[in-house]
């Protein structure tokens, strides 16, 4: 290990220009390597080595060392611990849900409203197989704030509407419950900040959704211009009168207020209706479901859907006549079939098609990273992650699929910058 750890430390100085310095803390010695454009610090400690960039976070493994691993990481979150673990797998992913948020608000351009985590905490078996990263684990809630514990006692369900989102889609975010009321009751809870700074004296939540069952699906479009939002809301309805009731008493008591009549327009022998109200799906449903200037709706099949705009209703309608949808498209339908089955929360993301978008998210120092990496990103495309409950214990599956392409040809990896995706 010396030797080997020497011939790096040679290399790194003969080839980068890294000069070498060492300093002491609480008897351990830390070596620093340092050159124009970067520096980094690293330590040995039982055939270990330890590096980061940052100095006083290898300071904290060598004050955790010398107080006997009192107070550390794997003691503050046993549970990730407790789970079996494959042995003949690639490696394994510890998450901290609690500092999650912190960490992706120091890389993202803009900071989320509301604080609300997934888990407390997450653990993953990380294995390839073929074209696919496969990570399989289970998230703990362990809290009542997170979005995992509204899950409780629900059973999970399948994904219904896959069918009916377009071939344009960059992004779906899919709710399974088998008792949706009693999961809205402990969603709007959690979320009922954001709910309630999107409140209107016109809406009131529980009487809409309690005509819901199941299912509820987002869908983000691509598009060019990441300001632009392109979102469809699907709602699977358990009382399509009642749905129908609400919707038209709100639409009533809207043209009223603005002195015009009710908005109803045949297309493609459908009747789309509208909603005035500025993010009407945000004030059901919180920060997630923004992106509806005015919400323009149809029923199809069992289902509500809601558009943030007339045109993209329209084109969904076109897109579902034409079978232009993933459930018409080989190469997501078997992904989709291979890697997707019941669950409570899904989220499938197309890199390719949500590219533009994911860029607008972060930092431009991110940004940078990003693109310079682009030829290498995008050649992993299509990613689902999926929790479901059983017995309230939470499993969780992430698949991310590889398809190389031809052209251009993809550039190395930069392994001097971070490499971050955010999902």
């Amino acid at each position: 290990a010396k030797n080997a750890l020497q011939y790096v430390q040679t290399s790194l100085e003969q080839s980068y220009g890294f000069s070498v310095s060492r300093r002491t803390y609480l008897d351990m010695v830390i070596q620093e390597l340092k050159n124009q454009d970067r520096s980094f610090e690293y330590i040995i400690h039982e055939n270990y080595m330890i590096v980061s960039d940052v100095g006083f976070l290898l300071e904290d493994v060598v004050r955790n060392i010398v107080q006997g691993y009192q107070g550390n990481y794997k003691g503050t979150y046993p549970e990730m611990f407790v789970d079996p673990s494959l042995s003949s797998d690639q490696g394994n992913l510890y998450i901290n849900g609690t500092q999650w948020g912190s960490f992706m608000r120091s890389v993202l351009a803009s900071q989320s409203k509301e604080s609300i985590g997934l888990a407390r905490s997450m653990f993953f078996d990380a294995s390839l197989s073929g074209n696919d990263l496969l990570l399989s684990g289970f998230v703990y809630p362990n809290e009542e704030q997170t979005i995992v514990s509204t899950f409780r006692d629900q059973e999970p369900e399948p994904i219904g509407l896959l069918r009916m989102i377009p071939n344009n889609t960059a992004e779906v975010l899919h709710i399974g419950s088998s008792n949706l009321p009693k999961w809205y009751e402990h969603w709007s809870s959690l979320f009922q900040t954001s709910i309630k700074s999107h409140q209107n004296t016109l809406v009131q939540p529980q009487d809409i959704m309690m005509n819901t069952s199941r299912e509820i699906g987002l869908a983000t479009l691509e598009t060019v211009d990441p300001t632009i939002s392109k979102r469809l809301l699907f709602l699977k309805l358990s009382d399509e009168a009642g749905m129908r009731n609400q919707l038209n008493r709100i639409a009533e008591a809207v043209s009223v207020t603005n002195n015009d009549s009710v908005f109803v327009e045949d297309f493609s022998d459908y009747k789309i209706g509208m909603i005035e109200i500025n993010e009407f799906p945000a004030a059901l449903l919180g920060e997630h479901f923004t992106g509806f200037p005015a919400s323009h709706y149809l029923f199809y099949m069992d289902y509500l859907v809601i558009a943030s705009s007339d045109l993209t209703l329209k084109e969904w309608l076109n897109n579902i006549d034409s079978e232009n949808t993933w459930g018409q498209t080989v190469d997501v339908n078997t992904f989709v079939a291979e890697n997707l089955g019941e669950a409570n929360l899904t989220q499938i993301l197309s890199l390719n098609r949500s590219w533009n978008q994911l860029l607008a998210e972060f930092s431009p120092e991110r940004q940078a990273v990003l693109k310079k990496n682009s030829n290498v990103l995008k050649q992993f495309d299509m990613m689902a992650l999926q929790i479901s409950n059983l017995e309230n214990k939470y499993y969780a599956n992430l698949n991310w699929n590889y398809q190389a392409k031809k052209a251009p040809a993809p550039q190395e990896l930069n392994l001097g910058d971070e490499l971050l995706v955010h999902f």
